[in-house]
């Protein structure tokens, strides 16, 4: 699948799993919090691709969060798109304080 060849690096710590670009990147793409279940999108990521495939945005989160689910091997409860401007969602400073 798509998701699969975007070489993202995965990042586990105690409370979450980021995927990144770069081990040395700031934000996460995708974050997975272990504790509540939630699983946070990049909007961009959502956007390319529901562009990319001709497919809305909600199809599109929908995809992104059962291919987590599927590569986490874990339930994901509920999805939150982080807008672009909405980047703290995303940020690894931010997790690690909650």
């Amino acid at each position: 699948m798509y998701l699969d060849n975007q070489d993202f690096v995965k990042d586990a710590t105690p409370k979450e799993i980021f995927f990144l670009n770069s081990i040395d990147d700031e934000q996460g793409v995708i974050i997975f919090d272990k504790k509540k279940g939630m699983l946070y999108i990049s909007f961009d990521l959502v956007d390319e691709i529901a562009s990319f495939f001709s497919i809305s945005k909600v199809h599109s989160s929908n995809l992104i969060t059962d291919w987590a689910q599927g590569y986490i091997d874990q339930r994901i409860r509920l999805n939150y798109i982080a807008a672009t401007n909405h980047r703290g969602l995303l940020a690894r400073s931010y997790h690690s304080r909650t």
